[in-house]
């Protein structure tokens, strides 16, 4: 008779049998995971945990599903359980370094991803950590190299497109940023870092439907209940549609669940500020910074806030926060020292050009300060503007390369062009300078007067659209559509009409109703790129009516009258109230009375221009019009 106990053969077979059986209910608990099934994972996962806490693999899923949750301490834990047994286990290694360097311990984590790069330098383990950790140090151009690498070695990682996409978005490369986090998601469904960054992608590319239903939507995948960064990301949707009252709901509903939340305070300081409330504005930006010290965009924010109430002191302060927003310190420039008085200047004073075109040509004028007080001025600036700055005989050297400007040894110091205010403690009643300080050579002028002079027409230039690239945060709304002059051209045809739009803003001019009413030269005048020939241009014009963009600061600087239209709360520069600016004497500010009103604003130029016709005798040269 056979003996009850199973055989060696026997309990082999009933080995292996469960060791398929545990295979096969490993792959389903990694099946519901990268489907997004997250709960159900953990549950078929824990089954096995329960008869096997140590098993590598299992700890592996464990650690990557306690990640995903964002219980970084758990999953923390759980990995240095698995390196304990397999202290070489790439993918642990990976996850390990990442966890690491989501809890800010970066040194740690660089130790990690040096142990990877020496097991095996190219693999796909190696470059994602590296990559992430390169985006944790701020190297979004490497991280995102190093994140392509990775995808090409492991094609089916949603982490290497996670990471390409927030490095591509960081750059502001939002539709390969796009791409990339929308398959990230395909590959592992229900991310919420991948789904929000999503959003932000289709929010900068202004596709807001569907940025909107994208939040929507993982908000309902998460239980309905959106948390604090849910209703920020809310707030800002509504702030780009204009719904700034909605915006405010929003964010202060984010405070309500946590009232501590940094980006909350400055996002609704935002809100306020587009909506004309400077002193809640002021409020909710001095909140973020309490509970943000670092939080550079907020103080930038805070110093526009008080520069347009004037109060320049602080102002000016703050305003300096835009260097690191910017980050406009130049390789090069930190061999040179900085000027941080005008006590005691060196023989040289380098301007470095900072920001927009217009931001140069508004604060070159200041090069007279430095020159009255016996000192050599140089300029550093893009190469578009060295022509119509040298011609101006602003400074005594201006180049696009800095090595072309400083000699070995030369006692020398520099500053950012946008500093000067600060340092000369400018004021809206101190200007300091404000006679006309670009120069247009006769003969280009002289040129465009011989093409231009076919009637005796008021000749207007119209320029509508600024730099779409510095048209976020608190300067959102300051151009407009080009079909909104339509209201002066249609009507007013004893002007002569001409557009100075170059770039962006041109494309709408094959769809404007009165393209066929503007100058007989038009298509000269869009063929020139020069800011030269176009200050040229601006100089045979009567009058230029533009939104708030370089070419206000170009005619402004040159001396021509100027009809500014601004929204309802401009750039810092304008204030918030008055007709006139003490930056250009012969500009006139046109507001918008209610936000984003722009018709209303334009059926005032209407009138006005109206009755300048009716006034102004008309015998032919431009500059014998005089516009006020």
């Amino acid at each position: 008779m056979e003996s009850g106990n199973p055989t060696q053969s026997q309990m082999t077979s009933r080995a292996e049998i469960d060791r398929a059986r545990s295979q096969d209910i490993l792959l389903e608990a990694t099946r519901l995971y990268l489907q997004g099934d997250i709960d159900d994972s953990e549950i078929v996962l824990d089954s096995l945990l329960a008869i096997d806490a140590s098993k590598p693999e299992y700890l592996l899923l464990k650690t990557r599903i306690l990640s995903f949750r964002g219980c970084l301490s758990e999953a923390l834990d759980c990995v240095k359980r698995l390196l304990l047994s397999e202290p070489l286990n790439r993918g642990a290694l990976e996850i390990y370094g990442l966890l690491l360097a989501e809890s800010q311990q970066l040194v740690e984590a660089e130790k990690i991803a040096l142990k990877l790069v020496e097991l095996e330098k190219e693999s796909p383990h190696a470059l994602r950590l590296c990559a992430h950790l390169l985006q944790k140090f701020g190297n979004h151009s490497q991280a995102l190299l190093l994140s392509e690498k990775a995808i090409k070695a492991d094609p089916g990682s949603a982490l290497a497109y996670y990471i390409a996409g927030v490095s591509a978005l960081e750059q502001r490369k939002f539709v390969e940023a796009h791409d990339y986090l929308e398959k990230s998601l395909e590959l592992q469904p229900g991310r919420v870092a991948t789904e929000l960054n999503l959003f932000l992608a289709l929010h900068h590319l202004g596709r807001h439907e569907e940025s909107f239903a994208q939040l929507k939507r993982s908000i309902h995948r998460r239980g309905g209940e959106p948390t604090e960064s849910d209703l920020v990301l809310e707030g800002r949707h509504w702030l780009a549609v204009g719904e700034a009252t909605k915006a405010i709901d929003a964010f202060s509903s984010a405070l309500a669940l946590n009232a501590a939340y940094g980006d909350a305070h400055a996002n609704l300081g935002l809100a306020f500020h587009l909506s004309g409330d400077m002193e809640s504005a002021i409020g909710s930006y001095l909140l973020a910074v309490l509970h943000s010290p670092s939080d550079a965009r907020s103080h930038l924010n805070l110093g526009l806030a008080y520069l347009l109430l004037d109060n320049y002191e602080n102002g000016w302060q703050e305003y300096e926060w835009r260097r690191i927003v910017e980050n406009i310190d130049l390789p090069g420039l930190s061999l040179l020292p900085e000027l941080s008085s005008t006590n005691d200047m060196p023989t040289t004073v380098l301007f470095v050009c900072e920001q927009g075109l217009g931001d140069v040509m508004q604060f070159a004028r200041y090069s007279h300060f430095f020159r009255e007080a016996g000192r050599s001025v140089k300029l550093l600036v893009g190469e578009k503007l060295v022509p119509l700055i040298q011609g101006s005989n602003l400074f005594d050297a201006v180049s696009n390369r800095l090595n072309d400007l400083i000699a070995d040894g030369e006692d020398v110091a520099w500053l950012p062009i946008m500093s000067i205010p600060k340092l000369l403690g400018i004021r809206r009643d101190k200007p300091i300078f404000q006679e006309p300080y670009i120069l247009i050579p006769e003969a280009s002028t002289s040129n465009w007067n011989q093409i231009m002079a076919c009637n005796s027409k008021l000749r207007v230039g119209i320029h509508w659209q600024g730099n779409p690239e510095a048209e976020k945060s608190t300067l959102l709304g300051r151009s407009m559509p080009l079909a909104n002059f339509g209201i002066l051209i249609g009507e007013l045809i004893d002007i002569e009409w001409l557009s100075l739009q170059k770039g962006p803003g041109q494309e709408q001019m094959p769809e404007f109703s009165y393209r066929d009413r503007l100058a007989p030269y038009q298509d000269m005048i869009d063929a020139t790129w020069d800011f030269v020939e176009t200050g040229a241009i601006i100089s045979n014009c009567d009058l230029i009516i533009t939104t708030d963009s370089a070419m206000a600061h170009l005619a402004g600087a040159i001396g021509r009258p100027v009809w500014l239209l601004l929204t309802a709360v401009p750039d810092w520069r304008w204030g918030l109230e008055g007709e006139s600016t003490p930056w250009y004497p012969a500009t006139r500010l046109f507001r918008q009375r209610n936000f984003g009103d722009w018709i209303e604003v334009m059926e005032r130029v209407k009138g006005e221009l109206r009755e300048l016709c009716n006034t102004i005798k008309l015998p032919g040269a431009a500059e014998s019009h005089p516009v006020g």
